[in-house]
């Protein structure tokens, strides 16, 4: 059996912008000391999860990333409020989304998806919502009714700005203490 790669394309977030969420962590970590919050520093924004990528492929993805990046360039976005997937009722997953700037991340995403399907990658086929994911829970576990409350209420902030200029190529492996993620490659935007 060929070995393989759990793999992402993403962009990350810069300091000003990760400080800003850091704040956003430490607030609803204080309330919910029990849940396990990011760590601001390795935050990014997922384009595309491609699962787990053969070693002979990885290669290829790298050329599609390049190819994919030369017709894009450089932009940024707004980080704005709160929300859980799969909704604020019922959260598996705390999120920051995106206010200003989703159009540049929509092309890219879809960009990214057209010219990688040559690969036939068993990837994440979800609809698009570009975010910047706070906290998980796991199976059985259950936010708290105030969470819900709060997110269901809170009025949509503006935590900061991101520039573009640059996308990555991650792995990922899971260890103990979370997921540990690598850059395999970094292409600039036009």
């Amino acid at each position: 059996m060929a070995a393989t790669i759990r793999s992402f394309i993403a962009i990350d977030i810069p300091s000003d912008a990760a400080r800003g969420l850091g704040r956003v962590i430490r607030r609803m970590a204080q309330k919910w000391p029990e849940y396990r919050w990011a760590d601001p520093q390795t935050l990014h924004l997922t384009l595309n999860f491609l699962g787990n990528v053969p070693d002979e492929k990885l290669p290829r993805v790298c050329e599609i990333l390049r190819e994919t990046l030369a017709n894009h360039s450089r932009f940024s976005f707004e980080l704005q409020g709160l929300g859980a997937f799969p909704k604020a009722t019922r959260p598996k997953v705390i999120w920051v989304g995106v206010g200003e700037g989703k159009s540049p991340l929509s092309r890219l995403f879809y960009d990214f998806a057209q010219n990688l399907e040559e690969l036939r990658l068993d990837r994440d086929r979800k609809a698009f919502r570009p975010h910047i994911s706070l906290a998980r829970i796991q199976n059985g576990e259950r936010w708290p009714d105030s969470m819900v409350a709060h997110l269901t209420s809170e009025p949509p902030t503006q935590i900061g700005l991101v520039s573009v200029d640059e996308v990555l190529l991650y792995s990922s492996h899971q260890e103990k203490s979370g997921s540990v993620h690598t850059v395999m490659d970094r292409v600039a935007l036009a």
